[in-house]
């Protein structure tokens, strides 16, 4: 596989059950090009301490979290990951595209969670 895209919502209120979930299945997905993730409107329902629970498990996994923020995987491709826009203070595109490559030659894949 060269990638895997984890669209969010890894629990639903309690942050606890994402170190089951990283050490049981995430850890084990090999990829070429690496293992994405963005946070959806559960993570958020955890609190700001939650939601680091869940990023810090998520990354000690090999996710690489992208929270208003990208990647390079390989040259001329961009993954960008922007948060959830109904989450107030979340969702902030110039921030994940800050310092992106403005080549019309560039690929990108844009990752966000919104369930509505």
């Amino acid at each position: 596989m060269l990638t895997i895209a984890n669209l969010g919502d890894f629990v639903q209120s309690d942050p606890t059950p994402i170190t089951e979930l990283v050490a049981k299945y995430f850890s084990r997905m090999k990829c070429k090009y690496g293992i994405f993730a963005v946070n959806g409107n559960h993570c958020n329902k955890t609190g700001p301490s939650g939601r680091d629970f869940i990023f810090n498990e998520l990354q000690r996994g090999g996710i690489k979290v992208l929270f208003n923020s990208r990647e390079s995987p390989l040259p001329g491709v961009e993954i960008v990951g922007v948060g959830d826009i109904s989450i107030i203070g979340d969702f902030n595109p110039e921030l994940a595209f800050k310092g992106a490559s403005d080549s019309d030659k560039c690929f990108r894949i844009v990752l966000s969670h919104n369930p509505d």
